[in-house]
């Protein structure tokens, strides 16, 4: 029978994750509520029978014996993925940490919606809620340091935003903005958004009248300062930590799913474990057979991989590692600079995940004997599977990147392509975003840094995946991605965006576009990327005075 909520229903649903507080239950009952009463009013009476007669008292679904024997012989006993991939599961994740959720926002084939990192809410102290924190032996330092993180990116959001609220530059923007012609300019787009929304139907003079006001009153002090303290949370979550909760929601096939549990279950964080069998639970009552206990379980390879593999790379190539605070940001690796059709190329790639150290530098340090033992000790745990070490997944243009979390977290979330990510780490310094110069906060927030530098070598001694979960997001990370050409102009043609990115992403793909001009220059004329600069401190609404009148006046100063 048709669901309460069905298809495209569901679509404003889940998106609202990415810009809501609201969960999933609160916003659906909502809907139905204030959408579908006539229809919750009719169906009321049989849900109970239906659910009866479609669900076993568990809660799964009642298969008929021809279906199961279907999806157990063929699914099962022959393996058939195809059949798998035709079984489409929604779901959501709430209240999950920012890292953990990277199992099924980095699968190639998911759909995720995350929620904005401008909606996480810190009423409450969260760190006591991880498991993992909760577990370490030093669990009550790294508490009161998660608290004190958080109340410092609650402290440092105010103090940005008092000061952009006071800057010369916005008190010129509010009065470029309340100029007839401008208010004019901003009604007429609402206008016209409205007609193309209704279909052509032009809105009437009364609501064209009380959308000028409230053009005009969302320019007085108070909706200004809310608006900056909005704008300025781009840069203050650099103190958010990736134990943060967040919440998800996501599509994807039963034959993702099977791939993403394992992931899960065999995590060394207990977070992680948790979530995947959660997942899995809910899961299986609407695919009993596919995703069944029978079907798969933990892997002993993942679990070996992040165990006894990870302790021998790090032995073995500890000369490589690097406590560099400054690491180049950016390599477009090409077959040039390295020879991709190599054992030593396929070895330097399985290496990668386990050192703090570039990709050209392991590939170099690699000898003849390091290379057979790196291959034969990756392949030792993996038991009856007929696959290649999962790193051994890149070929032609490789970019490296090393970027703060908080601006890799949007680039991660690009899954065409392959991806081999290093632990999240201290050790490759951090970011100081120019707001923070010009604010004059920069020595307290070096020296929160610092802070963390601390907590996190102490953790990481004990689990690396847990010290993970305490490294703010101001810090950087190492990662490798192949791209193809089309691929590499789409991402820095949405990436490249100033007036809708993030600064240190939107720095990313023009660093990008520049990169690969070096080795194609004809081809890259005919990338499409934003190239106007603004002043950090400059409200975002403000762009267009700066083009019109802010540049000239900037300009006139420093010559003056």
């Amino acid at each position: 029978p048709q669901s309460l909520v069905a298809c495209e229903e569901f679509i404003p649903l889940i998106s609202a994750y990415s810009r809501s507080h609201f969960s999933m239950q609160e916003r659906v009952l909502k809907f139905l509520d204030e959408s579908k009463q006539q229809q919750v009013a009719e169906m009321l009476p049989y849900l109970s029978k239906l659910i009866a007669t479609c669900r076993n008292p568990d809660g799964s679904l009642k298969l008929p014996k021809a279906t199961l024997l279907f999806n157990r012989k063929w699914a099962l006993l022959y393996n058939h993925n195809s059949i798998k991939e035709q079984t489409t599961l929604i779901g959501y994740s709430e209240n999950i940490s920012d890292i953990a959720h990277m199992h099924i926002t980095g699968h190639p084939l998911a759909s995720p919606l995350v929620k904005s990192t401008r909606y996480v809410l810190f009423e409450k102290e969260l760190g006591v809620e991880d498991p993992d924190i909760t577990s370490l032996p030093m669990a009550r330092e790294c508490l009161e340091y998660v608290n004190y993180m958080s109340k410092r990116y609650i402290e440092v959001t105010q103090t940005l935003a008092e000061f952009v609220y006071n800057h010369k530059y916005t008190k010129r923007v509010v009065e470029f903005l309340k100029k007839p012609e401008n208010v004019e300019r901003a009604l007429q787009k609402w206008v016209n958004e409205q007609t193309m929304l209704n279909k052509g139907q032009v809105p009437s003079p009364k609501a064209i009248e009380e959308q000028r006001k409230r053009i005009l009153s969302n320019l007085e002090e108070g909706r200004v300062f809310d608006d900056i303290k909005k704008f300025v949370l781009d840069y203050s979550r650099v103190y958010l930590l990736s134990s943060i909760k967040t919440s998800i929601g996501y599509s994807l096939s039963a034959r993702t799913l099977a791939d993403i549990i394992p992931s899960m279950i065999s995590n060394p964080r207990k977070e992680d474990r948790e979530r995947g069998y959660a997942i899995w639970r809910e899961a299986r009552k609407i695919s009993p057979v596919i995703l069944s206990e029978e079907a798969f379980g933990e892997s002993e390879y993942k679990r070996r991989v992040e165990g006894e593999l990870r302790e021998w790379m790090e032995a073995r190539f500890k000369g490589l590692m690097e406590y560099e605070q400054n690491p180049t940001p950016l390599n477009l690796i090409t077959p040039s600079k390295i020879r991709m059709d190599t054992d030593r190329f396929n070895a330097a790639l399985v290496v990668f995940p386990f050192v703090d150290a570039p990709l050209e530098k392991i590939y170099k340090s690699l000898t003849k004997e390091d290379i057979q033992q790196v291959l034969a000790v990756a392949h030792k745990y993996r038991g009856n599977s007929p696959h290649l070490f999962d790193a051994i997944t890149h070929t032609g243009l490789l970019i490296e990147v090393v970027m703060p979390w908080h601006a890799y977290r949007d680039i991660f979330r690009h899954r065409r392509g392959s991806r081999s990510m290093q632990l999240l780490t201290t050790r490759l310094g951090y970011e100081v975003p120019e707001i923070f110069v010009s604010a004059g906060i920069v020595e307290e927030y070096k020296r929160d840094m610092e802070r963390a530098m601390e907590i996190y070598e102490g953790v990481r001694k004990i689990n690396p995946r847990v010290a993970e979960k305490l490294v703010p997001f101001g810090f950087r990370v190492r990662a490798l991605h192949s791209w193809h050409p089309l691929q590499i102009s789409y991402v820095v043609n949405l990436r490249g965006d100033i007036s809708k990115g993030n600064r240190s992403y939107v720095m990313f793909a023009r660093s990008l576009k520049q990169e690969f001009a070096r080795v194609f220059p004809e081809t890259a004329k005919y990338f499409v990327v934003d190239t106007r600069e603004y002043p950090a401190e400059l409200w975002k609404k403000g762009y267009r005075w700066w083009d019109t009148e802010g540049i000239h006046i900037f300009k006139e100063n420093e010559t003056g």
